[in-house]
């Protein structure tokens, strides 16, 4: 070989050297690439599910008579439903609702009736007795003869041997607030708290209106006063009062015998005659002259589209100071 061939020929590099070598930044990406185009990462793992709350159905109640309603209303939870069953302008004692609807009380959860036979009807119904609460069981009643009287185009028609208007009396009335309390606990016991604190306002508001008719009621506990219907015997009982019944109805002249037993109370020493609704003026004309007429809300069903238990005493008090007034002018008998 020529000698200077060997100039061209190329030397064999040691292959441990190319190991050697630094990589080039495209090498680093190649196993990146690889990795990249294999199999997808896998996803995260799912959050875990909110826990479930509990739907609570609306308390369903379902009242017989307004001074039961009234109760029911201010002591009921939140989003409770409440709903009168008596029609505008019918009577408790004489209404008889029909069987339908009767049957379907039992899908209410709890029936709230002021008891004490104002809902007659109450007596041959077939009801849920574990949805029932009648609000004045166990509260102090006045005992009354069986009387047949009127007091309205609904007809005549019997109380019974027990008196059953006892919100006249408003600390009766608050142990009628603290049954239906009971009762409404009892059926959703998650509102107790919010029950107690409404039956605490609620006696608050009795409490204060006792006061008031108390004070009403005091100058005339002398006076010889009637009532053409058995609505205030509880204010009686209350308040210490003198009240003679004449049983007359607000809408019908009266019969020769109920004007002569009106004439014997008046020469007795009568002084006034409570009404429950205002008296045509031709039953008035019929009745004995001097008479004082006053009429007081028996506070039983609603008479307007704002109707109040409270508001309306305030308006009977209103009435019994006229009252007062008229008497001091009243020669004594």
């Amino acid at each position: 070989m020529h000698p200077l061939s060997r100039r061209f020929v190329p030397r064999a590099r040691p292959l441990q050297r190319i190991g050697r070598r630094r990589l080039g930044p495209g090498l680093l990406l190649l196993p990146l690439l690889a990795w990249a185009c294999g199999e997808p990462a896998a996803p995260p793992p799912p959050a875990a599910p909110a826990p479930r709350r509990e739907v609570v159905a609306p308390l369903s109640i379902k009242t017989t008579s307004y001074p039961a309603d009234w109760l029911a209303r201010r002591l009921a939870p939140s989003g409770a439903m409440v709903s009168l069953i008596l029609p505008a302008g019918e009577d408790p004692p004489h209404w008889q609702p029909p069987g339908a609807l009767v049957s379907s009380l039992a899908e209410a959860d709890l029936i709230v009736a002021n008891g004490a036979g104002f809902e007659a009807w109450m007596a041959t119904a077939a009801l849920p007795e574990g949805k029932l609460v009648r609000a004045a069981d166990g509260v102090p009643t006045i005992a009354a003869a069986s009387t047949t009287h009127s007091h309205g185009p609904a007809g005549a028609h019997s109380h019974g041997a027990v008196d059953p208007h006892t919100w006249g009396d408003p600390q009766t009335y608050a142990l009628q607030a603290e049954a239906v309390a009971a009762a409404l606990i009892r059926t959703r016991p998650a509102a107790e708290t919010e029950v107690k604190q409404r039956l605490k306002a609620l006696k608050t508001g009795l409490t204060e209106l006792d006061g008031a008719l108390a004070a009403a009621w005091a100058p005339l506990t002398g006076a010889k006063l009637a009532a053409n219907h058995p609505s205030f015997a509880y204010a009686a009982r209350r308040y210490g009062l003198r009240l003679h019944e004449l049983p007359l109805d607000p809408d019908a002249p009266p019969a020769p015998a109920a004007v002569a037993a009106a004439q014997a109370w008046v020469d007795s020493g009568g002084q006034a005659l409570l009404w429950e609704a205002q008296p045509r003026p031709e039953v008035l004309a019929a009745l004995p002259p001097g008479l004082i007429h006053v009429v007081l809300d028996p506070l039983e069903q609603p008479r307007t589209e704002v109707y109040d238990y409270l508001g309306q005493s305030r308006r009977n008090i209103a009435e019994l100071d006229a009252l007062v007034v008229k008497l001091k002018g009243t020669p004594a008998p």
